[in-house]
């Protein structure tokens, strides 16, 4: 009894494992460092299956533990990084809404020598300075010196279309590409603006999911209940993710029964529901768009490679053009061609310039999974 109670040196090889892990929990779940000091619960756990360890403090670890676990991990992406080739980076600027901090990532992408695709986040750098594109290449030749990788293989640079992230990765002379999901965001959010019709029965269907997910849910519920229909809540869209007003219009359509009839049941809303010519709208667009949504969904993925814009812009393009879909979606056949006009205009979707651009010929070419359909 004696022997347990006596408690483990700081630096005894087993408190050393401890350490480590709780050091990881922190780092992998994005906990506090004061979880090891004022989390009754988490102390309480650990003092109940190792009453030998003594949780060291929140100091120890963002002074030792952390740094320690930092070091390893940027030790072991250099060695996976040395005697690669080729190197392809992801850049994105993102400012957090709690307290406006600007941030700048930088994550690099490779093939690894068992021809599996290796990934890792090199940077998230906090950004104060302005915006301007000598900064973002100053902050992007940083990145890649501080990794030890040489300009030479550096093969291209995704970035959004940003007029002053897309100058900056050119100064830097880095292969620039523009983000496929992101051109996308913009071909679609620019015909839903330039479209009177479908941009006002989206506005009315946010103000009834708005509704539905602060104040008329639990009414919602007992109808679909009656109806027999899935007891799900309405999605709210997010404005810089086009895919998720998709899920928005799909969701209505899903509970439409039940909103007629919360609407049908309920007085003195300040709002209305979605007219029969507004319904057929939101039908008509999840039709036209359902192929975009299989797209996006697919090349969200982290291993989507670039042989993946050529085949999906070709086959986007030819979607539209049916003339059966022209009379599946006839109420929206002016949103159907500002889809193709904004496509035809910018570069991602221009067919003639990707099949002369080298790099997406030759990646596309010499994908196993596509050489049969090219040949």
């Amino acid at each position: 009894m004696l022997e347990k109670k006596k408690l483990w040196d700081i630096n005894d090889s087993r408190a050393k494992r401890c350490h480590y892990l709780i050091g990881e929990m922190i780092a992998v779940d994005n906990e506090p460092f004061s979880i090891v000091e004022s989390h009754v619960g988490f102390r309480r756990f650990v003092n109940n299956i190792l009453p030998q360890y003594e949780i060291p403090s929140r100091i120890y670890f963002s002074e030792n533990v952390i740094p320690d676990i930092y070091n390893k991990v940027v030790n072991n992406i250099k060695s996976r990084l040395a005697p690669v080739n080729h190197i392809s980076f992801t850049t994105d600027m993102w400012t957090c809404q709690t307290n406006k901090t600007c941030f700048l990532s930088c994550t690099a992408h490779w093939l690894e020598e068992s021809y599996m695709l290796g990934h890792a986040v090199l940077d998230i750098k906090v950004f104060p300075e302005s915006h301007t594109a000598e900064n973002i290449k100053k902050s992007l030749l940083d990145s890649v010196s501080d990794w030890n990788i040489p300009a030479t293989k550096v093969r291209a640079v995704v970035h959004d279309n940003a007029a002053n992230i897309t100058k900056g990765v050119k100064d830097a002379n880095f292969p620039s590409f523009r983000c496929f999901i992101h051109t996308l965001q913009l071909v679609i959010n620019d015909a839903i603006d330039a479209n009177t019709s479908v941009k006002e029965t989206i506005s009315a269907a946010r103000r009834i999911v708005t509704h539905f997910n602060h104040s008329g849910y639990n009414k919602l519920h007992e109808i679909q209940e009656e109806l027999g229909l899935p007891k799900k809540k309405l999605h709210q869209d997010v404005i810089t993710r086009w895919n998720s007003t998709y899920y928005l219009l799909e969701r209505i359509i899903e509970q439409r029964r039940a909103i007629s009839v919360y609407f049908a049941e309920s007085r003195n809303l300040n709002f209305e529901n979605l007219s029969s010519d507004q319904w057929e709208i939101v039908l008509q667009l999840i039709i036209l768009l359902k192929p975009f949504e299989e797209v996006t969904k697919i090349t969200s993925s982290t291993y989507s490679p670039i042989s993946d814009v050529i085949p999906h812009a070709v086959t986007l393009m030819r979607y539209l053009r049916k003339e059966e879909l022209s009379e599946k979606t006839y109420q929206v056949d002016d949103f159907r061609n500002a889809l193709v006009s904004n496509m035809n205009k910018v570069t991602r979707f221009n067919l003639e310039y990707l099949f002369e651009n080298r790099t997406y010929l030759l990646s596309t070419f010499f994908r196993p999974t596509l050489q049969n359909q090219l040949l």
